[in-house]
């Protein structure tokens, strides 16, 4: 948290964001000891601070690009809203990739038809039983490269490319250099 904690305490010059990076930055640059966001898991009430929130996002992005969502990818999110979703549209938005959200109950010929005319190149889903539900009509998506999974134990691949994010952030470690090329990244969307 202190590399982080050093990176957002220096000037980013976002006075005026124009982008959702440079939104997401100048929040937990100002307030990165506030309350970004609160949820419920089980009976326990969870504070998220804005700090945690880029730290969140930076893992994520960094898990995304070494499976290989790149700028100009487009990729669909299945899920209902909940912290992980806010994550990981921001994560796949600071790669420069483009985010196509459908909330869990989108019926199959629907998804089929936005992915493949969307051209998307990843998957995002809530859950193993979604994908579960979903998959005759993901494995006849061409051009289809990873499925994330959000929540879910560590999987054997199902599809392929199939990964669950248990899997992807298990390594939460990260240096200097990672909060670097996070921001120079971002920062370069237009």
């Amino acid at each position: 948290m202190t590399e982080i904690r050093k990176h957002l305490d220096t000037d980013l010059s976002l006075s005026q964001p124009e982008t959702l990076f440079q939104v997401l930055l100048k929040s937990c640059s100002t307030c990165k000891d506030n309350t970004a966001y609160i949820y419920r898991a089980g009976d326990d009430e969870i504070e998220v601070k804005y700090s945690k929130v880029f730290e969140d996002v930076l893992l994520l992005a960094r898990a995304f690009s070494d499976k290989g969502v790149a700028a100009d990818d487009r990729v669909m999110f299945l899920s209902d809203n909940r912290y992980a979703w806010i994550v990981t549209d921001l994560a796949i938005m600071s790669l420069g990739a483009v985010t196509v959200p459908r909330g869990s109950d989108s019926p199959p010929p629907e998804l089929h038809f936005i992915m493949q005319n969307s051209s998307c190149a990843h998957l995002v889903v809530e859950s193993i039983e979604l994908l579960e539900q979903h998959r005759d009509i993901i494995k006849k998506i061409s051009g289809l490269k990873t499925v994330f999974v959000m929540i879910g134990p560590t999987l054997q691949s199902l599809f392929g490319k199939t990964y669950s994010y248990q899997d992807l952030l298990k390594d939460r470690t990260y240096s200097d250099r990672d909060v670097e090329r996070f921001i120079e990244r971002g920062s370069k969307i237009e």
